[in-house]
């Protein structure tokens, strides 16, 4: 984590430091490939960091839709939960009781890290041979800026301790992302009016 800290630290560039933090968060966990994934303003994502096993395919550039991601999903990231889903293969377990004895009503598990998976969700991660995931939210204010996503082949057990030493770092890349998006766009404005002054008017015969 020190290490990985301190490394991210050093680095201005803003896809050198998310390919950095794909990297370290994929040696921190052991997880097959790790992606960063930007949402834009209309909720759209395309990945744009990732850190992978050499055998795989690349998903690097790939852009999908906002329904990629269901508003209610991105909901629960916006408020920084981390989901973690050790099995997705796993036969889903009923909550006993299956309502809260004191209130008579079906128990709240909208911030349960360990809940069960949507059938939709485990057949979408299926499709692509994953079968454990880790994700942490990027939050910039209120807004889901992004996401740090997990794939493994296997079922992977990772301790508690490590899943909150995943969202400590999920929290510094973020808060190091605000920086590092204002410094990138400055230097964007700074070329393009570069540019601009590099274009003299044009003489048209006759005028």
């Amino acid at each position: 984590m020190n290490q990985t800290i301190a490394q991210l630290r050093r680095l201005p560039d803003l896809a050198e430091f998310l390919q950095a933090a794909a990297v370290g968060i994929r040696v921190l966990t052991g997880f097959d490939r790790v992606m960063i994934y930007r949402f834009d303003a209309q909720g759209a994502g395309a990945v744009i960091a990732e850190a992978k096993r050499e055998d795989l395919a690349p998903y690097l550039e790939l852009h999908y839709p906002a329904t990629d991601i269901p508003e209610p999903v991105r909901e629960l990231y916006r408020r920084g939960l981390l989901r973690y889903i050790p099995d997705l293969n796993t036969r889903p377990i009923a909550l006993i009781p299956a309502e809260n004895p004191v209130t008579q009503q079906p128990a709240d598990l909208e911030r349960a890290i360990l809940r069960s998976v949507d059938p939709c969700c485990v057949e979408y991660h299926q499709n692509m041979d994953v079968a454990a995931i880790l994700v942490a939210a990027l939050n910039q204010g209120e807004t889901l800026w992004g996401l740090i996503s997990c794939h493994h082949q296997r079922s992977k057990t990772i301790s508690y301790e490590m899943r909150e030493s995943c969202e400590l770092l999920a929290q510094l890349i973020a808060s190091e992302l605000a920086n590092k998006v204002n410094t990138e766009e400055l230097n964007y404005l700074t070329k393009l009016r570069s540019l601009q002054s590099d274009l003299s008017p044009i003489d048209f015969p006759g005028e």
